[in-house]
Formats: structure tokens, sequence, C-alpha cells
């Protein structure tokens, strides 16, 4: 399957409504994969280094577990757990602080000053002064009645700030349609169980929304939206303005890594599936997992995970046969391989493989390629009717012209039958 990349602007600002109907699912099904990984694994992943921390394979497998369970209780409303949103959580506190609050900075400039608010005379002023013609101040100053001079104010036009509303923007245009689709009101505003993950996040999610217009009434709505480069003393040391410098850094790597996930997006819902099975298996009766500390790797849009066992690879120990269970995922495959332990003398024993079975993971967006080559289909008919419509145009222009020629040979005969019939009667007159 081969989906065209959109513009990753229009991701980022949600705008994808020029876009064909398969890229827009295919930008949901991203979504969606990197909800249930958000989920799941947030609390692993080092917002510094990009990297997941080591955990154990039993901690793993519950981390799943509680996913599904939750996503099999939530409602159809919830917002996905995206990339974007979980960034939107993170720095949710921070922006509603520092957008109420926000950090500024002294500035003096060179302004016409009222002469009875002038509280300080420089240089520039005694020389403005002394151009001007007259003897006493008040004939100097005449008849503007004020005195250039300067001026010192606080304004929060600062790198951070500017860095803040860069970020504010992205989120607050990505976010806007995410908690308010089509213009209306999720069902979360009437939701009673406002303990609900979902409904928290949702709230947070409305907070950043709702600064939109605390932006308005302030000066902060004349800050610059700009990107910094470099981090200066207050990105890099307060609290709150390193979260935001943090969630820049966030939406930079997945715009970087964002064609690889493309690329790879159904290798991934093969690995989360290789992970819905693990995870299942682990709660029947019997069966125990041969845990040790493994790692979660995501690089190039592809992730697995590592352990001492290799790579998408986790045993089991099922005591009701006394067997070891194999469970890995190879290319497009879900392996399962049963071994016994066969005594082979008296102090050593053999691994001996009595089952195995492969499940095909290859059939993953089937129904997604049907959906596209039906919109294939209609494009190429939507052009072939583009194109018909064309040769309909110019043929009508030509009927139009032939008509148009037709009216002015009209002309020209009626007017030949006219000069003819007035060259008759003048004939007839004569004789």
């Amino acid at each position: 399957m081969s989906v065209d990349f959109p513009q990753i602007d229009q991701i980022m600002h949600a705008s994808l409504d020029k876009n064909a109907y398969s890229q827009k699912e295919y930008v949901n099904l991203m979504n969606h994969s990197n909800n249930f990984i958000n989920l799941t694994f947030q609390e692993l992943l080092d917002r510094v280094s990009r990297e997941y921390n080591f955990k154990s394979v039993v901690d793993i497998l519950n981390m799943v577990n509680v996913v599904l369970d939750e996503e099999n209780d939530a409602c159809d409303s919830q917002i996905e757990f995206d990339d974007f949103v979980r960034n939107a959580s993170l720095v949710s506190q921070s922006l509603k602080k520092i957008i109420n609050y926000p950090s500024r900075k002294l500035i003096k400039i060179d302004k016409n000053v009222p002469a009875n608010k002038v509280t300080r005379f420089d240089s520039k002023t005694m020389n403005w002064l002394s151009r001007r013609p007259g003897v006493t101040i008040e004939e100097k100053i005449a008849p503007k009645n004020v005195i250039p001079t300067k001026v010192t104010y606080f304004t929060p036009d600062t790198v951070e700030n500017r860095h803040t509303m860069y970020l504010f923007d992205i989120l607050y245009d990505y976010l806007y349609d995410k908690v308010y689709p089509n213009g209306e009101e999720l069902k979360c505003e009437t939701c009673p169980y406002t303990n609900k993950k979902c409904f928290i996040l949702y709230d947070k999610l409305k907070t950043i929304l709702f600064l939109k217009q605390k932006v308005k009434t302030t000066d902060l709505k004349e800050v610059l939206k700009q990107k910094q480069l470099r981090q200066n003393n207050k990105l890099l040391s307060d609290k709150e303005y390193k979260q935001i410098w943090d969630a820049v850094r966030d939406i930079d790597f997945y715009e970087q890594n964002c064609m690889n996930v493309w690329t790879h997006l159904k290798e991934r819902y093969q690995f989360i599936s290789f992970l819905f099975v693990c995870a299942k298996l682990a709660l029947l009766d019997g069966i125990k997992v041969f845990d040790c500390y493994s790692q979660l790797v995501d690089k190039d849009g592809r992730i697995v995970l590592i352990n001492d066992e290799g790579c998408n690879t986790i045993k089991f120990y099922d005591k009701n046969t006394d067997s070891e269970v194999v469970v890995s995922l190879v290319g497009e495959s879900i392996e399962v391989a049963t071994n016994n332990y066969m005594p082979q003398n008296s102090i050593k024993y053999i691994k001996k493989n009595i089952y195995n079975e492969s499940f095909n993971l290859s059939n993953i967006f089937d129904e997604f390629n049907l959906i596209q080559t039906k919109e294939n289909e209609y494009k190429s008919l939507v052009d072939d009717m583009d194109a018909l419509n064309k040769n309909i145009q110019a043929l009508q222009d030509k009927i139009d012209e032939f008509k148009g020629r037709q009216i002015v040979v009209q002309k020209l005969a009626n007017a030949l039958m006219s000069m003819s019939k007035v060259v008759s009667d003048d004939g007839e007159k004569k004789k």
C-alpha cells in the first residue's frame, strides 16, 4: 500500500481538508497507533534523549493490559492521545501560568511626552531644547507642549515569550478540531464521569483553548510567534519555560520522524498486535512470564522490544504442560514455538521443540487497500469526467462561435436583401 505523504504543516495544524480521503484516513491510523503507544509507554519515555527507559517484561505486559481495559471502557468521544495531544497535556499548566503571568523586560525608547508628565531630562532632551527658538522652557516647547525624552516600560516581547507563542499557535490550531469537531462541543462537556482519565485530558486541552481569549486581551497579542534556536537563561533554568522548550523539541522530533512513521505504519501495527497477543497470553491461568529487563526502541519509524531473548521475543512457562512457549514477531508473522525439556541423562536436560505455529499479519490494512483502490477508481472517473467536460465546453464554444457567425451572415443577408429591394424600387420608378 502506498499513500502519498501530505505536507507536514497540514498534519501539524490539523488542516487536511484539501487532501484525499486515503490521506486523511492514513493520518487517523497513524494517530490511533500513537494513541496506544503513548497511553501505554509515556511514563518510560525520556523527553531529553527520546529513548524509553528499561522495564521488566512483566511490567510492560501489565501496562498493555491496563490500557486495553481502559480502551474497552472508553466512550466514543474520547480524544486520541496522539503525539500532539500528549505534548499539550504535558505543557498545559505551564502554558496557563506563563500566559497569565508572562516574563517581561525593561526597555527604553525615545518618545514625545507631554511636558507635565516628563520625569527626567537626558542629553538628547537638552540638545533638542537648545535648538528650539525661545528663551524659557515654555516658549521652547510651545505650541505642542511636548518634550522628547527616554521612556522606560516593561514589555512581554521577550525571547522566551516568542517561543511560547510559537508553541501555543501550533497547539491551538491542532487542538481546536480535536476538542470541538465541526464547531460543536464534545459529549465530554456533559459527561458525569469527571474522574476518568479521558475527561481529565479533555479538561487540560480545553484549558489551552480558553487561553486564546486571554492572549487577545493582553499585550501578548503583539508578541511575535517565533521559534528560537538557542536557549536563553529563562528557557534553560525556569521550570515553566523549560517545559515550553521541551515541548517544541518534541514537535521538532515529530516533524522529522513523521515521514518514517508514515512509511512503516504497517510494521508498527504488527508490533502492537504482537504486544496484544503476549499481554492476553500472560493473563491465562497457569501461564507465567520469563521475566527480564527490556527496552522499547523507536527509531526511524520502526519500534521493537529488545531483551535477553532477542528482538521482539517473549518467553512464557506453561505449568499445565510443563513446557516453554516462545512468542516472536518475525517479519510479518507471529511465530509461536512450544518446547519441552527432555532428560538426556541424570544431570542434563535438552530442549526439544514439540509445536510450531505461524500467524500471518500481512493482511493488516487489507480493508484500507480496498478503500484506496475504490478511491483511485473514483479519482480516475472524476478525471475522465473533467476531461469530458472540457471537451464539451470546447465544443460549446465552437457552437457559440458558429452561432455568432451565423447571426452576422444573417444580418449581412438581410442588409443585401434590403439594398436590392431599394435598387429594384428605384428602377421601377424610373420606368
